[in-house]
């Protein structure tokens, strides 16, 4: 009996031993988990980051393509009006030559 009670014993020591080996080991796991987790919060953190300035940056070039659609518009106008002044100017050039023509005509009438 007494050898049994040592054998049972000696069987729990064991069994106590292998629990507090794998106990050992699934705090390794764990902390090995809990470093890999922080591991994968910086990163997530830094990739929030770079989504940030990239979004910005995003912002900023529609900004700049807005302008520059802006500016594009007022040379457009501007364009326009110029050509449109040329065309009054060509208008008016064509016109003075007419009336030069005519008054040389009536000047000729006229003798001295």
């Amino acid at each position: 009996m007494i050898e049994r009670l040592q054998a049972g014993a000696q069987e729990a020591v064991s069994v106590m031993e292998d629990s507090r080996s794998r106990a050992t080991d699934s705090v390794t796991s764990a902390q090995s988990a809990g470093q890999s987790l922080q591991s994968i919060t910086r990163s997530v953190t830094s990739i929030t980051d770079m989504n940030t300035q990239i979004a910005a940056a995003a912002d900023e070039q529609s900004a700049v393509a807005e302008e520059i659609n802006k500016n594009i518009v007022n040379i457009n106008h501007a364009a326009e009006r110029a050509a449109d002044g040329a065309q009054q100017t060509s208008a008016a050039s064509s016109a003075l030559a007419e009336l030069a023509q005519d008054l040389q005509a009536l000047v000729g009438q006229f003798k001295v």
